[in-house]
């Protein structure tokens, strides 16, 4: 079921359960009537605009959920104009149109008035005989829109107003509907239920108006000028005893000496003695050799290798026991879904995120960079995570030969996929996310491979990732930043005040989200180092 918010004058908010079939001024009287409103003074807008009160809920544009504003009406009450009805028949014919008023006029009588003013009309005229309705089943109809009014009762009880025609014309179709006895009990079951609801609706709007009428009226009260004026004006004419200043003069030395004995037997501690306190933490000297270019150890190989060595070993396909699930793996499924369903996303402010990411730049000491060329070829250096975009390039700039032209010379550098040219030379090898290992690629103007130095050494792929496995992958840092420890510290202080005073919420758990450091088999940056290397890692 639908539901709609409608925002009250009383800045109170009200949800009203609809249905597709619900009209609009059904939605109107009963809020007014929950919150003592006249549904003749008001009306219902959303987004700058009235609602048409003739219209059901699905007709109306209205999306669910929707937040709907109650305004009273600035030209006064809704009078109610007569309204011009057509009659159709079943045979398709139509009566002439007639006026009526649409808050007295019930459609029971109107279909009189259409009877006695065309006494031809025999089926019309049955219809309205209660006990022939009985004996054969067939009902009166009337029906408009989407919304049928079954049998004499709902024609009596259901005025034009109800269907929300105020002003205008308007066309209802009526049939004889033969209609089995429990369906038509059912029907009326469901009308019985509209009418306690609307009975149960005006016992709450007569609550509502004698709770406002009890409410007393607050008189205006009289203030005299001298109220009025400001305190220090009024404290102006009072002169001070010399009691009151001496005791005042007596206590300003007692305070001056407090504060004085607070910070007289202050010593800084005997751990500080010695160092050297600008330095914030431990982390400052591994800041400032990343940024230092290292030993290049630059070599060259050949990435068909690898895929002849893939050729040449034999592909043994495992046996069906190796898909089958073992103790062990449900027991980490297990503990992997309820870690998922009991973690929260921590809340990190801007000086935790730059705190984490610089624990993860300064986790690796060195970085590997692979440069492929257009003949398979690999060129590969190793690199500091905070050097720059600019060194790269230099470092290829240096590996190419003295002879190379202009156009070889004319060169840029891109990872893929997808395609992202490394240009900002300005930006750190990290924030390009380079880190711990990448593979890009060589692009120049002439299209073609330059030739590089004699001193490069060309050697096997295996060679090379033990370079990688040494200087990158088996000198990884535990890296504990005292920023972040400290920001840590502090929520643990907050979080014992807050069990102390009862003020930590259950739903919590009681604990406050901190951020999330990765372990060592789920950090994403080691695993994409784990897959640029091949074979088994400690």
């Amino acid at each position: 079921m639908s539901s709609l918010t409608v925002f009250c004058p009383n800045a109170r908010r009200q949800q009203i359960k609809v249905q597709p079939n619900t009209k609009i001024i059904d939605i109107l009287e009963e809020v007014c009537k929950k919150q003592g409103y006249s549904s003749n003074e008001h009306d219902l807008v959303y987004q700058k605009k009235s609602l048409d009160l003739t219209l059901t809920f699905r007709l109306s544009g209205i999306p669910n959920n929707a937040v709907v504003d109650l305004k009273k009406l600035e030209s006064g009450p809704r009078q109610y104009e007569k309204v011009t009805i057509s009659l159709q028949l079943e045979d398709g014919s139509r009566l002439t149109p007639v006026d009526f008023k649409s808050d007295s006029t019930s459609l029971f009588s109107l279909l009189e008035h259409y009877s006695s003013l065309n006494p031809e009309l025999v089926e019309l005229k049955k219809a309205l005989d209660e006990r022939s309705s009985l004996e054969t089943n067939i009902y009166p109809t009337i029906s408009y829109l989407n919304e049928q009014i079954i049998g004499l009762k709902q024609l009596r009880l259901t005025f034009l107003k109800d269907l929300g025609l105020n002003k205008g014309r308007y066309i209802l179709k009526f049939l004889n509907r033969k209609i089995e006895k429990d369906q038509y009990d059912n029907l009326m079951a469901d009308f019985e239920a509209k009418l306690a609801k609307k009975l149960k609706l005006d016992e709450i709007f007569k609550k509502k108006q004698e709770e406002l009428r009890q409410v007393p009226d607050v008189a205006p009260q009289t203030v005299s000028l001298s109220d009025t004026r400001p305190k220090f004006e009024q404290n102006l004419n009072k002169k001070p005893k010399i009691e009151e200043i001496l005791a005042v003069d007596s206590k300003e030395p007692e305070i001056q000496i407090q504060i004085q004995n607070q910070f007289s037997n202050f010593k800084f501690p005997e751990e500080t003695k010695g160092k050297n306190l600008n330095d914030v933490n431990e982390l400052a000297e591994i800041e400032r050799i990343s940024k230092q270019p290292c030993d290049r150890m630059s070599l060259l190989f050949n990435l068909d290798e690898n895929i002849q060595r893939m050729e040449t070993d034999e592909i043994s396909e495992p046996s069906d026991e190796f898909y089958d699930i073992t103790v062990n793996d449900l027991r980490v499924m297990l503990s992997d879904l309820k870690r998922n369903q009991n973690e929260e996303t921590p809340l990190m402010t801007k000086q935790m995120r730059e705190l984490e990411k610089d624990r993860k730049a300064m986790k690796y000491s060195k970085i590997v960079i692979r440069i492929a060329f257009k003949n398979r070829m690999v060129l590969q250096g190793l690199f500091r995570p905070k050097e720059l975009i600019s060194e790269l390039y230099k470092f290829v700039r240096e590996s190419l030969a003295i002879d190379c032209t202009t156009e070889d010379l004319d060169f840029y550098l891109f990872s893929s996929p997808p395609k992202k040219i490394l240009n900002e030379m300005k930006m750190t090898l990290f924030d390009a996310d380079l880190c711990p290992a990448a593979l890009i690629y060589f692009k120049n103007k002439s299209d073609t491979v330059p030739s590089l130095k004699e001193n490069i050494v060309l050697k096997k792929l295996s060679e090379a990732d033990e370079i990688v496995q040494t200087h990158v992958h088996n000198a990884i840092r535990d890296i504990k930043h005292e920023g972040l420890d400290w920001i840590e510290k502090d929520q643990k202080i907050v979080q014992n005040i807050l069990k102390n005073s009862g003020l930590m919420g259950k739903s919590s758990g009681g604990q406050i989200n901190q951020p999330k450091r990765e372990n060592k088999d789920q950090d994403p940056v080691k695993n994409k180092l784990e897959r640029f290397l091949k074979g088994p890692k400690k």
